[in-house]
């Protein structure tokens, strides 16, 4: 059974890359370009079973989306992995229950692993 997979990136080419490493059959993957377009899909109940989020994005920043997730509710069955260069704010973000943090830039190796924690968890 494929793992549903949401990449909440402005960055174009993030979103490619992840989409070039997760592939079916294992993984069906979607993409939002910002908060607000991610938090439609859930309301929509488009809910994925990972969500991998940046955290600084125009319209709608990765912060605000994770505190309408969790006001709304709709967080509690989704695998949270944020993905950021600032990595000062990786205790901040890990004591809001996101399941894991990526640092940027990170390589395949790391965004795999983190995928494999997820799924034995």
């Amino acid at each position: 059974m494929s793992q549903s997979v949401l990449v909440v990136d402005d960055d174009h080419d993030i979103q490619h890359l992840i989409k070039m490493i997760l592939v079916p059959p294992a993984y069906e993957v979607t993409s939002a370009e910002n908060g607000a377009a991610a938090l439609e899909q859930f309301l929509t109940g488009a809910t994925p079973d990972i969500l991998l989020l940046d955290l600084m994005m125009p319209n709608m920043t990765g912060y605000t989306l994770l505190n309408q997730l969790y006001e709304r509710g709709l967080h509690s069955s989704v695998a949270i992995v944020v993905m950021s260069a600032d990595v000062l704010t990786r205790q901040q973000i890990i004591k809001l229950g996101v399941k894991g943090f990526l640092t940027k830039p990170f390589n395949v190796s790391d965004l795999e692993h983190m995928l494999k924690q997820l799924s034995h968890s």
